[in-house]
């Protein structure tokens, strides 16, 4: 098991990481392995009908409430989800442990699914979603009560990946490339 500080020693030395190499290691209670047939959306309508009254009639309001009295978090650029017709990907700068309750409540009553790492990125002929986490200064009484900052979600346009060219390989570099800027730039 590793601890905190070697953690933080390769958070110091993140140019020296592949960008593509998961930068924090969390500890691992039990050994973790999927098989290739692994059903990752249940076909079960009781499954279906439990686990939505689960995730919005007790989950959603209470991160909804615990991300505002916490975090103060305010979701901006909605309608670029809401415009999304169909599937898409989200790409956001993971800054916090909560970042992905945060963009669950920024999707609202559209259904989404957490993926990460290889797969993520095979999946083609959707918009790409950037979400930017950016930090403000609490303002009013949160000011003398909170020693953290507050979170803005922003919700960027979305990018289209060009479908038509013939070597993926490149496409997919320049896509990176694109989001990557793109969200530096807002962030």
């Amino acid at each position: 098991m590793r601890n905190s500080l070697e953690g933080i020693e390769e958070l110091e030395n993140i140019e020296q990481i592949d960008e593509n190499q998961n930068i924090i290691n969390l500890w691992e209670p039990f050994e973790f392995k999927i098989d290739k047939n692994y059903e990752y959306i249940p076909k079960s309508k009781i499954f279906s009908i439990v686990s939505n009254i689960i995730y919005y009639g007790v989950a959603y309001p209470i991160l909804k409430i615990l991300m505002k009295l916490v975090y103060d978090l305010k979701i901006e650029g909605k309608e670029n989800i809401e415009n999304i017709k169909g599937g898409a990907i989200s790409v956001s700068n993971h800054v916090l442990f909560l970042d992905c309750a945060m963009i669950g409540l920024a999707y609202g009553k559209r259904k989404i699914y957490y993926t990460t790492q290889e797969g993520s990125f095979k999946i083609t002929n959707v918009p790409i979603i950037l979400i930017v986490c950016t930090f403000r200064e609490p303002k009013g009484i949160r000011k003398i009560l909170k020693k953290k900052k507050d979170v803005t979600l922003k919700i960027l346009e979305p990018i289209n990946p060009q479908t038509e060219k013939k070597n993926r390989k490149e496409e997919s570099e320049n896509l990176k490339e694109k989001v990557f800027l793109e969200m530096k730039r807002r962030s």
